[in-house]
């Protein structure tokens, strides 16, 4: 069984970041004048920024802080590979995905500059189509050099669980099995699929000069 958690000390620092973020933009709210000082913040000193943008956004850093020390306070799981189901848990959500129902697991870059971030990709097929479940990996525990080996690990885990594998997922035969090959052989000619050669011997070519 596969198991992936959200790292302690990352979770630690996301709560950390957004409840300070959380704080400033309170500050601001209750103090608006603070904003007018600073070109960047004046768009928080009156009118919808103030009355709608830093409410908005305190909420957003609110809720991430509390999800933040949520998950720390749990089990801080964040993939489960039981025998049964792929077990997948986001900041917002948890999805269970029968193995049968699996498409596929990869590791994608997303964003580009500093914004790209790895995720986990899993492909969820059900009756309408084909979906995705994407998990962002900056905040497990797993180190970015083992990423497509843990999406591997969960290919592997469907195929022991009994789900589907497709045919270019499967592995080629390493050898090839000389005695079940002269077995089915020998039941051809017994049941008179394989003629016998025949006793004509070819005409052995002759070089050289003719002798009359």
């Amino acid at each position: 069984m596969e198991t992936l958690r959200y790292g302690s000390s990352k979770l630690v620092t996301v709560a950390l970041l957004c409840g300070l973020g959380a704080a400033f933009f309170l500050a601001i709210y209750i103090h608006p004048e603070w904003a007018g000082h600073s070109r960047k913040a004046r768009l928080f000193a009156t009118g919808l920024g103030h009355g709608v943008l830093i409410p908005l956004i305190w909420i957003a850093l609110t809720v991430g802080a509390t999800r933040a020390m949520m998950i720390l306070a749990g089990d801080r799981v964040a993939v489960d590979a039981t025998p049964d189901a792929l077990v997948l848990k986001t900041w917002w959500r948890t999805r269970r995905i029968a193995w049968a129902d699996v498409g596929g697991a990869s590791i994608v870059l997303a964003g580009t500059g500093k914004q790209a971030a790895w995720q986990l990709v899993i492909l969820h097929r059900d009756g309408s189509g084909t979906s995705e479940f994407k998990l962002p990996l900056a905040t497990t525990e797993l180190h970015q050099a083992r990423y497509q080996e843990f999406a591997d690990a969960i290919m592997a885990t469907r195929a022991r669980s009994g789900g589907y594998a497709p045919a270019a997922e499967q592995p080629a035969p390493s050898s090839f099995d000389a005695d079940a090959a002269l077995s089915r052989y020998l039941q051809k000619k017994s049941a008179g699929l394989i003629e016998a050669p025949g006793r004509e011997i070819a005409q052995r070519p002759v070089f050289g000069r003719k002798i009359l």
